[in-house]
């Protein structure tokens, strides 16, 4: 087993905040873990991270599901280390008229910010 690390954690790294906080963890000699529904959108920012001589690593998560959630927190301070930071930031990215919401996707977008 490899020594454990200080670990940052993004649930939700996009192209803003996001990948902001990781760059900025990472930097800071964090080894940053994205959690996101797509892993591999990951790759430029991951690329990008190393390139500079950080270290980080994406893993694939639902957010809205409990038991996704603590699989990656399971798995990131089993593999990794113990998560010291941890910024949620996952969005839905709906953008519609209340009226126009369907209960279907106002149950998705109400467990993903909740």
């Amino acid at each position: 087993m490899t020594e454990k690390k200080k670990v940052a954690l993004c649930i939700g790294a996009g192209d803003g905040i996001g990948a902001g906080f990781v760059r900025r963890f990472a930097a800071g000699g964090y080894t940053t873990v994205i959690g996101r529904r797509e892993p591999e959108k990951s790759a430029g920012l991951i690329g990008e991270i190393e390139a500079a001589g950080g270290a980080a690593q994406a893993f694939s998560v639902d957010a809205r599901l409990e038991e996704s959630v603590a699989e990656l927190f399971q798995t990131v301070e089993q593999d990794i280390g113990p998560v010291e930071t941890c910024l949620y930031n996952a969005g839905a990215n709906y953008q519609n008229n209340v009226e126009d919401i369907t209960p279907e996707m106002f149950e998705k977008v109400w467990r993903l910010g909740c």
